[in-house]
């Protein structure tokens, strides 16, 4: 039996050391000695309290593990200095030391102290439910067994997993983001992620307390990562849509939050945001909340835009950074620009469509030696598409060419099924709001992909996009991309400046002022580390309040979810806005369907001089009037009704 500990260890046992900084795992790839049995553990971690060992500061373990993770010295150097001090070491360590393990055992008369300020995240007796944990432990063991007979988490994978796991032996530490290039093998890294919290030696995370999560609201996704993960893990896997009626940290302490494609629906006020702040892992009072539960989030993308910037800049809890090399066989869309199989891509439809640029498409597309699948993201107005629909059909006759379509209205089939075959004949899929970010697409028989043209394109949506889909370790040879060409260009110095605000970046959750790349509020922010920040939140005055949103369904949700606006309605607000020809969202403003931009409703404020007596307003509205995907829908109310 463990005896209870102390609340403060000025001390730190070299046996601890060793097995923490060597990162839990033995160097070769046995897999009798990847995992550790609960028994072997239960045992080490015996022995571990037990001993009475010679120690050395814990300022001195901090300095070496420094230099080990920064790799100016190896692992076996470390355990050499080790042992030479364990052998002369008489010194003592302050009472204040910040050592990563300065908090290692946990205090249960602190689990009532409301008042209680924590500075680092607490270390839980899992001594509790430990049959339990074990039995969890063991399936988890057995099912990642099983899960690498199909699934290989490679070499560089491991690497950052293990870079990951060690920012958070800094125990201030509450949110580290996994940076990786498209289709580079995120889901391989998040895979062994979970493993070194799960099987490490010194507080391993339960794998009851272990979340998968998305913004995404797509089935493709979640299909495909319960596909991709340990059988046991599959029913915590959860998409936006689920997240709020299964999620539930009540009562759970000592917790892993994997976060993938954090990018999506991150603004403040937007449903993640919402969820977050319903949860405790955001809003006022989180940080105390984070450390006292020992809550770990770990957040991946090819794009973190905004997230990143903000969640870097907070001062209340301490946040990383660890950039995920891709292996030696990965195609880039850099790459894909070095061998000239990417092209400007162009309108099918509307005043922009070039009848030439569909001649070249043809051109292309014969001269493939065999016949192959071609994706075409279609415009998103009905008109456009109806017509971009016809211009293909005048290009590529039915008598040589088929045509099926991938949308929400056609979505009955696994698509994967059919790229795995190659065609009889060349076959269009035509995608309307698919094959965005996450989902992997087989490339074997692909010929071209052509992404939809935008005149300011938003340089997110251009990497994560067909473009995003046609990089990986599964290059053809011959596939040819159609894409906003300045995106690759952007995201080439956006990757090698590591993500940093210094690239001019276009996304949802970014602006670009004076060449420098601002992120506007999300969830990852701190509103008392970004008072200057325009976010999804502005108090207009002492009165009126402005709140964003990116789609109509989710300001709509708010509005029936949110206290503060479900005052306002009883079930509305009702869908009072039209379409124009070109695909934009007018409202009707005295009785003239008006294109209104973000800069008069939010900036100037001109809603403010037709007011009257409302006490509420919703307002469709375009940051970049001539590019549809830069809509924004905001709901203004009076705060003090």
């Amino acid at each position: 039996m463990f005896h209870k500990p102390l609340k403060t260890i000025n001390f730190i046992k070299i046996e601890i050391i060793f097995i923490l900084y060597s990162n839990q795992y033995p160097p070769d790839n046995s897999k009798s000695k990847l995992y550790q049995t609960p028994e072997k553990r239960n045992n080490q971690n015996f022995q571990m309290a037990s001993m009475n060992s010679t120690t050395i500061p814990s300022s001195t373990i901090e300095s070496i593990f420094n230099l080990m993770r920064d790799g100016k010295i190896s692992r076996e150097e470390a355990t050499t200095l080790y042992d030479k001090m364990s052998e002369t070491s008489s010194m003592t360590s302050g009472s204040n030391s910040n050592s990563t393990m300065s908090s290692l055992s946990y205090d249960e008369d602190d689990e009532d102290d409301e008042d209680c300020v924590h500075s680092e995240r607490k270390v839980f007796n899992s001594m509790k439910n430990q049959k339990k944990n074990n039995r969890d432990l063991s399936r988890f063991t057995l099912d990642f067994e099983e899960l690498e007979e199909k699934e290989t988490i490679y070499p560089n994978q491991h690497l950052a997993a293990k870079k990951i796991y060690n920012t958070f032996l800094d125990r201030k530490n509450v949110i580290t983001i996994g940076c990786g290039k498209t289709q580079s093998g995120k889901t391989g890294t998040m895979l062994a992620v979970i493993r070194e919290f799960a099987c490490c030696t010194i507080d391993p995370v339960p794998i009851a307390n272990i979340f998968i999560i998305s913004g995404l609201s797509s089935k493709e996704w979640k299909t495909q990562t319960k596909a991709r993960v340990p059988e046991c893990l599959r029913d915590r896997v959860y998409a936006r849509d689920d997240l709020k009626k299964k999620m539930n940290l009540e009562n759970k302490q000592n917790v892993l939050i994997v976060m993938d494609e954090t990018q999506i629906a991150a603004k403040q006020g937007q449903s993640i945001d919402s969820i977050f702040n319903d949860l405790g892992i955001n809003g006022e009072n989180s940080a105390n909340f984070l450390f006292k539960n020992n809550i770990k989030i770990v957040q991946f993308s090819a794009t973190p835009n905004g997230t990143l910037l903000n969640a870097m800049k907070r001062t209340d809890i301490v946040t990383s950074k660890v950039m995920i090399n891709p292996g030696p066989d990965y195609k880039s869309c850099t790459d894909y620009l070095d061998d000239e199989r990417v092209r400007g891509t162009f309108a099918l439809a509307g005043d922009f469509y070039d009848p030439e640029k569909m001649e070249e498409l043809k051109g292309v597309i014969l001269s493939f030696s065999s016949p192959r699948y071609h994706i075409i993201r279609m415009p998103k107005c009905v008109d456009d598409y109806n017509q971009a629909e016809e211009n293909l059909s005048l290009a590529f006759p039915s008598n040589e060419f088929d045509i099926c379509k991938y949308d929400q209205d056609h979505s009955d089939f696994e698509i994967n099924n059919m790229l795995s075959s190659a065609p009889e004949r060349h076959t269009f899929i035509l995608f309307k709001e698919m094959g965005r970010c996450a989902k992997t697409y087989h490339k074997q028989f692909i010929g071209v992909w052509v992404e939809r043209y935008s005149r300011n394109p938003d340089h997110s949506v251009g990497i994560q996009g067909l473009l995003g889909r046609a990089t990986g370790y599964d290059d053809n040879g011959e596939q040819i991309i159609y894409t906003n060409m300045v995106c690759i260009e952007r995201y080439q110095q956006l990757w090698e400046s590591e993500f940093s605000g210094e690239v001019e970046w276009k996304s949802n959750t970014t602006v670009v002022k004076q060449n420098t790349t601002i992120p506007r509020a999300t969830y990852n922010a701190s509103a008392e580390d970004f008072p200057e920040i325009t976010g999804r939140r502005r108090n207009v005055n002492q009165d009126w309040t402005i709140d964003e949103f990116n789609t109509w369904e989710e300001l709509k949700t708010a509005c029936n979810t949110r206290p503060e606006l479900q005052k306002f309605f009883n079930r509305g607000p009702n869908k009072a806005h039209n379409e124009d020809e070109n695909g934009f969202i007018r409202k009707k403003f005295k009785n003239i369907n008006t294109l209104f931009t973000y800069d008069e409703i939010v900036n100037k404020q001109i809603w403010k001089e037709w007011k009257g007596k409302n006490t509420w307003f919703y307002y469709p509205c375009y940051r970049d009037p001539n590019d549809l995907s830069t809509l924004v829908w905001v709901i203004i109310y009076n705060s003090n009704v």
